[in-house]
């Protein structure tokens, strides 16, 4: 049986961004994920209209890896990206699990304000680095 570090959040179950909140806020994720873009994609703003259902995040980068909507369920750009980068097994060479702090090496480094903006709402402040924090301080 397979065992991922993700989690999946059902966001048919709630009816308003202050229940996600609320949610989040129990869960104690509310500094990794927010409301108002988990409300966004529930009423379809970041899908071009169509609502999304379920995200499905990796518990130690708080990144969206998948998504379901009514007629499809799919992996994220960066997530694909992510799980094509691997390099193959190879015999006798055993696996390995990362700690967070070793994942945290495999989180891009941007030079855009935007894809900098991105990496926050996926990421997280803490996620920047040094150039990046430099990138926004100039702005």
């Amino acid at each position: 049986m397979f065992k991922f570090n993700c989690f999946c959040i059902d966001l048919t179950m709630f009816d308003s961004q202050e229940e996600i909140h609320d949610f989040l806020v129990s869960n104690h994720i509310d500094k990794y994920l927010t409301a108002t873009n988990l409300y966004d994609a529930k009423v379809g703003n970041l899908t071009h209209g169509t609502p999304i259902h379920k995200v499905w995040v990796d518990s130690v980068t708080y990144c969206v890896t998948a998504y379901r909507t009514d007629s499809e369920s799919k992996f994220t750009v960066e997530f694909v990206d992510y799980m094509n980068s691997l390099e193959p097994l190879e015999h006798g060479q055993g696996v390995e699990q990362l700690t967070p702090s070793e994942n945290q090496d495999q989180i891009p480094t941007y030079t855009s304000i935007d894809d900098i903006l991105d990496k926050i709402n996926n990421y997280g402040m803490e996620s920047l680095t040094e150039s990046e924090l430099q990138i926004l301080q100039s702005q």
